[in-house]
């Protein structure tokens, strides 16, 4: 029985990015900024804001990091979030832990969900038994059998990106098809 992959139009990842006060803060990029493979700050790619956002949350409960802080409730200068009050917070809101400290702790717990920047130049074939699977910016372009075709399809233009499919390909090229790889040029 063959699914077909979940569509990824509403896919979105976080972005951290340092504000005035020198706080790291998630922002949320949608598919319509969204440019996996291409854009250097992206951490965890999710199906939805929904989904996102939970992940956010739980990191901040699993590692004591401040709601406030990261965006996921309001922030009043000088007071308390909820979480410190119910002591799932560091204290960062009130300055008790140092913002360089929290800042670091959200960058270590972020990097492990950090989308990797496609490492190629261009398009990739990835040889498996007598054929070609052409993948370029983590997209599957298709699949050719000689020179020709692997040059049509590389040129035939940029495929929607799929999360599913990022994930089987980074799998796969860091594992035993690295030593497949052919890198080409269109």
């Amino acid at each position: 029985m063959n699914i077909k992959l979940r569509r990824s139009k509403d896919l979105c990842a976080w972005s951290l990015v340092e504000d005035a006060s020198g706080v790291l803060t998630p922002v949320l990029i949608t598919h319509h900024h969204l440019e996996p493979g291409l854009q250097d700050n992206l951490y965890g790619l999710f199906y939805s804001k929904r989904e996102a956002h939970a992940y956010l949350k739980a990191i901040a409960k699993k590692h004591r990091l401040c709601e406030a802080l990261l965006g996921l409730e309001k922030r009043i200068e000088g007071k308390a979030c909820f979480g410190y009050q119910v002591k799932q917070c560091g204290g960062a809101c009130l300055s008790l832990t140092p913002i360089a400290l929290h800042n670091l702790q959200l960058k270590m717990v972020m990097d492990i969900f950090k989308v990797q920047v496609w490492p190629y130049s261009g398009a990739i074939a990835i040889e498996e038994g007598g054929e070609m699977i052409v993948i370029d910016k983590w997209c599957y372009l298709g699949t050719a059998i000689n020179q020709d075709e692997l040059y049509e399809l590389a040129e035939s233009g940029d495929a929607e990106f799929d999360i599913d499919i990022y994930k089987i390909v980074k799998k796969a090229l860091s594992g035993p098809y690295k030593k497949q790889v052919i890198e080409f040029s269109a």
